[in-house]
Order: structure tokens, then sequence, then C-alpha cells
């Protein structure tokens, strides 16, 4: 009979907690707020947002003493050490973004055997710009099917502390708040749309908002705060160029026409010269950006492509990843497409919009210092390393806009989306100038 997934490594986890613990509260201040958990004992479902890489240590020290069983991507457990470390916490492994019937059953489990905690992140990739990105509608599912208490784990300033595009952390201060969000009683009377808006909310985060409101700084240990900033700021607001961005030190520039923004002690922008054309954080420009791609999606005749290299798992072996191929991969109204070589073969590899709600953008895990595009499915998981990879953001955003408008998972989903607080740009593009209007040039 198959026992996985297994009940976590208690001794494991102990020894997480005591070596990160002190740190996380003497160096980055952080404060937990588990007063919704009192009393309730397993079995129950916990949320919370994906927003950096220490988002599972933060979550399971909110929840301890008792431990979770995290529902987590496929493919980690074919890296090392982090595949032997799941495992042994227990991970219940997915496809991403994906129906998985096994990954079903072990929640199952986990509830009903074990009578313990099932811990989602509805992401399932780290987050952007200080916001939440795709949200998986099949979570709403899943909690619809189990009916037992759900509990979302609000996670604050995770952006700050260690991003998507940084290896090592900075200074900031983090907060963990736990807060129910649904009991058995609620879950029977709600549909899935329902259950899935009311998720979403209790996940909803804008990080910049929570620096603004609690004033603490946000230092890089080594003065480069704008280092990585390329791979989510693509488009300059002054020429309008994409992909010319460039994070160097504190600096974000335009590398085509030199406008220049400075980071602060904040991680706010602020101007470096007179001739700065910005708005103040990366969640707003990125709101910009995200307004311009649904205008471009909305076109029937949207396309997007780039050179790219293909990665694998190591035939043979247990751990790593390898480069099969090269070729192009291309997104319009049917979805991706891959034109290229493969395991030394032509091929024209398809990924139909109707059937990828979502893709993984990736710098951790596979190929080092690599920003690069992820599908998942039934073990067999591509990489698609870009040529150009400050594109892969807009690659995955692109697809989001392209799913809110030919297979939304609910009538008036693109609408409801924009109108969630974390996605609103509100106020104007501030400094000089710029020599371009970007919302009127992108609908020409």
């Amino acid at each position: 009979m198959n026992k996985n997934p297994r009940k976590p490594f208690r001794p494991l986890v102990q020894i997480f907690k005591f070596f990160k613990e002190k740190m996380f509260i003497k160096k980055y201040g952080l404060t937990i707020d588990r007063q919704a958990l009192k009393d309730q004992k397993p079995p129950y479902i916990v949320i919370f947002n994906h927003i950096g890489y220490d988002d599972h240590l933060i979550t399971g020290l909110t929840l301890y003493p008792h431990l979770a069983n995290f529902m987590v991507v496929k493919y980690v457990k074919h890296t090392f050490p982090d595949g032997p470390f799941s495992y042994l916490a227990g991970s219940i492994y997915k496809d991403r973004y994906t129906p998985d019937a096994t990954a079903v059953l072990g929640a199952k489990r986990v509830l009903t055997q074990h009578k313990g905690i099932v811990a989602i992140s509805p992401a399932a990739c780290y987050c952007f710009d200080g916001t939440p990105q795709y949200f998986d509608y099949g979570i709403a599912k899943l909690i619809k099917m189990f009916k037992v208490p759900v509990f979302a784990i609000k996670l604050r300033g995770m952006y700050f502390l260690r991003n998507r595009f940084r290896k090592d952390r900075q200074n900031a201060k983090i907060k963990s708040e736990v807060v129910k969000v649904f009991d058995e009683k609620d879950i029977k009377d709600m549909n899935i749309e329902q259950i899935y808006k009311k998720l979403y909310d209790a996940c909803d985060f804008n990080d910049f908002t929570f620096q603004e409101e609690e004033g603490f700084k946000v230092t890089a240990p080594k003065n480069d705060a704008a280092k990585g900033m390329e791979y989510i700021i693509y488009k300059c607001l002054n020429c309008g160029e994409e992909f010319e961005m460039k994070g160097e030190g504190d600096i974000l520039y335009c590398k085509k026409c030199q406008n220049a923004v400075r980071v602060n002690d904040t991680y706010h922008f602020e101007p470096l010269n007179e001739k700065s054309v910005y708005v103040d954080s990366i969640a707003k420009w990125n709101a910009i950006q995200r307004k311009l791609i649904d205008i471009e999606t909305q076109k029937d005749d949207f396309v997007m492509s780039e050179p790219c290299e293909v990665f694998h798992y190591k035939k043979g072996k247990k751990y790593g990843v390898k480069k099969y191929g090269e070729g192009i991969i291309s997104l319009d109204k049917n979805g991706f497409k891959y034109v290229g070589t493969d395991y030394g073969k032509d091929v024209e590899l398809i990924f139909p919009l109707m059937r990828t709600p979502s893709i993984g953008v990736e710098t951790t895990v596979g190929v080092k210092n690599k920003m690069y595009i992820v599908f998942d499915g039934q073990d067999y998981v591509t990489r698609f390393v870009l040529k150009n990879m400050t594109k892969a953001i807009k690659f995955q955003q692109c697809l989001q806009y392209l799913r809110y408008k030919y297979y939304p998972d609910f009538a008036g989903q693109r609408e409801w989306m924009n109108s969630r607080p974390s996605r609103i740009f509100e106020g104007e593009i501030c400094g000089a100038k710029p020599q371009i209007d970007v919302f009127i040039n992108n609908q020409e």
C-alpha cells in the first residue's frame, strides 16, 4: 500500500526552527500572530502567499508546534538537496497548474487518515512585484471537495527580504498573521467561484503598501538593491522600449534612452536626475506593464516569440537537468508552440492555451543563474531558457490575459482581477515629460 505522503519528520522541522527562528526574529523583526488558530485542532487546510524564498519556512514557524504537509511542485523531488528534504517533510508533490489526481489523493490521506494539515500556495510561483500573480482555480475545487476548515497565513514584507531575482537576503521587516477563511458550513453553502474569490481576497497583498504603513528600511547587503530588476521592470516609461532596462548597484536605467531611477532605502524609486520618468515602486511599474499587456492581448493577431534552449531532467539520473535542444518558442491566442530540436530530433511541441492556465517562471531550480519558463505535467518537465531572459515575465503575464479572454475560469474574470486593490494603478507617471505616451503608443 502506498504510504505517501509520509507524516512530516519532526526532528527535521525542529532543526530548522532552532537555527532559523531566532534569526528571523532578531535580524528581520519577524512577528507571528496565530491567535486565529487558538483551540483549533487539525485536520484543516492552510493557504499562504508565495512571495519569496523563505515563505515555506515562515509558514512552518507560524503553524508550529503543529506540522503541515506542504503541496509543492513535483519537480522539486528531482533537485538536491531540496528533493530529500521535501520527502522527509512529507511533501505532497503536484504537477503545477494542471489536474493531478495523485496530489488530491495525497491531500485526502493527510486530512482523513493522518488528521493533519495541508499547506498550499495557490500561486505556486514566487510573485513578481510584491503583489499576487496567478491564483490556481483548482485550489477552490479542492477545498470544496474536502469541506474542512480553511485558514490563510498572510505574509508581509517577504518580497523585500528575499525575492525572485535576489539570492541574498536584504534587511527588512516581516510579519505573519493567521486569519480564518472558511468553516465547514461556509464551504457547503458556497459555489466554486465564490470560494475562489474569497480565497484570493484573503491572500491579496501589497508589500509596498505594507512598507509605507510600517516605515521600515530596506537595505541590500552589497548596496545593489537594483540588481536583477530588469527581469521584472522591462518597459521604459520614457521611450517606451521593452527589454532595454538594466539594474546595476542601486540604479535602474534604460540602455536606449538613459532614463534612470535610484532605489532608495525604502525599496522605492526616486528620480536620479531632473530627466527621470518613473513611478515610485515596482508594484506600480508592473501595474502599468500589466495594463499595457491587457490592451495588447485583446488583439486577435497578438504574438510574441523568442529563441531559447530546452532543458529536461538528466536521463538516467535522479537529480539535475541538462540541455537537450534549441529553437524558437512563441505565444499567441492558441497557446505556446516550440519549434526546434529536442533529444536530437526536429520537433514541434504544442502547449494549448485551453490546458495551460499558467506557467512557472523560475530562477532558482535547475539551470544555474538563468531565468526560464517551465511547463509541468506527468513528470515531464520542460524548461525553456530564453535568449533574452527579461522576456520571461511578459510571457507569463500575457498568458494570463489570454486565458482571461479565451478560457476564463468564470465569467468576468478579467474585469474582476483588474479590480483587485493590489492590481490597480492609481496616480500618474512622475518626473519629466516622457518622450512618448506609453498608453497611446501601445494601442497604435
